[in-house]
């Protein structure tokens, strides 16, 4: 074939991905507000800085937290964490039972390529999800499978002509379409291509 012929594009399958990137996102930046909520020190400036936050969020907190306040080691031991933030009132229980809920590094890592990392914040990197949104795409591949599919197509447009013309109502349109294995709509009094059930049988031919 000189040219590839659109079939059936996976709408639930590319609003499912659209779904899943767009929540990992909104968990990353929350993770990122919650951090700098919760304290004043440290700002996530770059995408190591995210990677350490993700990576251990109580962690990183506890770091920033004894990295900046006025206590002295004693004995060569730092400052309990919960009772440094407790002095300097930072609700940092809260803040833990936050970061419980909050997306991990491997979440992140499945659809980290779809995200850019801009202005201390992630947004969605339309021109991949643009092209990863042309892999749902499913396309008629041979002379055969076209053969296949004009078959289908021209039978149904025939069906609903013939009810156009008046020789079959409406109930008979659906019942002959039902039959046939096409989708009657009644509103529109007409029949149209199954393309999920069109896609699966071309599928199967060579």
């Amino acid at each position: 074939m000189k040219e590839k012929v659109l079939l059936f594009t996976d709408r639930t399958g590319q609003q499912s991905l659209q779904n899943d990137i767009e929540l990992i996102r909104d968990q990353a930046n929350n993770l990122i507000h919650q951090f700098e909520a919760y304290q004043e020190w440290q700002r996530i400036k770059t995408v190591e800085d995210w990677i350490d936050l993700v990576t251990d969020p109580v962690n990183l907190f506890d770091e920033v937290l004894l990295r900046n306040v006025n206590f002295s080691a004693v004995g060569g031991k730092l400052p309990n964490p919960e009772t440094v933030a407790t002095i300097f009132n930072i609700d940092r229980k809260s803040f833990i039972e936050k970061t419980q809920k909050a997306i991990s590094l491997s979440e992140f890592q499945k659809h980290e390529h779809y995200l850019i990392f801009q202005d201390k914040r992630f947004v969605i990197n339309e021109a991949v999800i643009n092209e990863a949104m042309t892999k749902f795409n499913i396309y008629i591949e041979s002379e055969v499978q076209q053969k296949y599919y004009d078959h289908w197509k021209n039978l149904c447009d025939a069906l609903n002509e013939h009810s156009k013309l008046g020789y079959v109502g409406p109930v008979t349109l659906g019942q002959l379409g039902q039959a046939c294995g096409f989708r009657f709509v009644p509103d529109l009094g007409k029949l149209f291509l199954d393309d999920q059930k069109i896609q699966s049988e071309i599928s199967k031919i060579q």
